[in-house]
């Protein structure tokens, strides 16, 4: 066997070869430990991130949370002081809310524009609506409003409608205010709904008020009553079949409110008598007018209102006389045929002289 001699080239080379691969015995690994330098390229890299993302972090505090942005008084043009009102009570609550729990609302860049839209869309029926948001903290909401056509009384409260008969809103307490004479047993309850001032009435139970028919004046003239600037139209059905209205819900046919419309501007031409509200019954067919002297005047909603009305001034001229105050009701749905009946003298009016009467009641007839 050849012997490798001591210093030989060939072994130095093989020996410097291990050194420099770190081999050695796969069973007993005798490595030494040593220290790792410091990866500074990638401390490097971590700073690059994190300072910028900490920067965003804080501007995104102060521009959320910070005074500069934060929604001042806002502009409302186009609404009613009312209205103004109302939609300040409504931006109020929502500014005062957080988004997600966390965020203010009152912040330009954290605050809902849709969802505010939404809650004037709940409350209010508009022609037309824009809210805007301006650099770097105004609000700006134009709106043109619908106008009052009548006020209709249904399920306890009140409600003002369009020509279409829509919910345009509820009332307000300062336009109940100006409304006049109400039916009697209906007593002006006034509250307060999610901030917005509105009138509710309780719902009394049946009466020949509340159907229409009510009793003479007791007091003073008999035909001075004060005169509201829109219809009071009242829910003919039935107390407990009455219902409350949404936004934009049809309240009544709009061939209904136009009757109730002429006859408030057309009436006094022809009929001393002012009127006090007007009843809608049959679907929206039967129109019932309830005058100052407590007998009513019934209209059907598919005839041209000015023949029926130049029927009544006739009944009353040749037929009534001075004698109108005895008057129960003149039905005048029947084209040529007019029935009307008179109470006994000094008499109230009968129990169910509220519901619409029929030809099998007897009444007088004239052509």
């Amino acid at each position: 066997m050849r012997r490798i001699r001591h210093g030989n080239a060939h072994t130095l080379t093989y020996s410097r070869r291990l050194q420099k691969n770190r081999l050695g015995n796969p069973l007993f690994a005798t490595r030494r430990s040593r220290a790792r330098p410091t990866n500074w390229h990638l401390i490097g890299i971590i700073f690059m991130v994190a300072l910028p993302l900490a920067a965003m972090v804080t501007s995104a505090g102060y521009v959320v949370w910070g005074p500069w942005f934060r929604i001042q008084t806002p502009v409302i043009t186009g609404a009613t002081p009312d209205t103004s009102e109302a939609i300040h009570v409504l931006l109020s609550a929502r500014l005062a809310d957080r988004r997600f729990g966390l965020l203010p609302e009152n912040s330009l860049f954290v605050f809902n524009r849709s969802e505010f839209i939404k809650d004037l869309g709940d409350r209010f029926l508009f022609d037309a609506l824009k809210v805007s948001l301006h650099w770097p903290n105004r609000l700006t909401i134009d709106v043109k409003e619908k106008d009052v056509m009548a006020v209709f009384l249904s399920g306890g409260r009140f409600y003002a409608l369009d020509d279409d008969g829509r919910v345009i809103r509820d009332l307000y307490v300062k336009e109940l205010a100006r409304l006049g004479e109400l039916p009697p047993g209906y007593p002006n309850a006034m509250s307060k709904v999610s901030g917005v001032a509105l009138v509710e009435v309780p719902n009394p139970a049946p009466t020949n008020a509340e159907n229409g028919a009510a009793p003479p004046a007791t007091s003073g003239d008999a035909t001075t009553v004060a005169a509201s600037p829109y219809p009071i139209v009242l829910d003919g059905t039935p107390a407990d079949s009455q219902k409350e209205f949404r936004v934009g819900d049809s309240a009544m046919p709009r061939a209904a409110l136009l009757v109730a419309r002429q006859a408030g501007a057309r009436w006094p031409a022809s009929v001393s008598v002012p009127i006090r509200w007007y009843t809608i019954r049959d679907a929206g067919e039967t129109l019932e007018v309830m005058t100052g002297e407590g007998w009513r005047a019934i209209f059907g909603v598919s005839l041209p209102f000015d023949a029926q009305l130049a029927r009544l001034a006739l009944v009353l001229k040749d037929k009534i006389g001075s004698d109108s105050s005895r008057l129960d009701y003149v039905d005048l749905r029947y084209n040529e045929r007019i029935f009307y009946k008179l109470r006994e003298p000094d008499a109230a009016p009968e129990p169910d002289a509220s519901s619409v009467p029929s030809r099998e009641e007897n009444p007088t007839t004239t052509r």
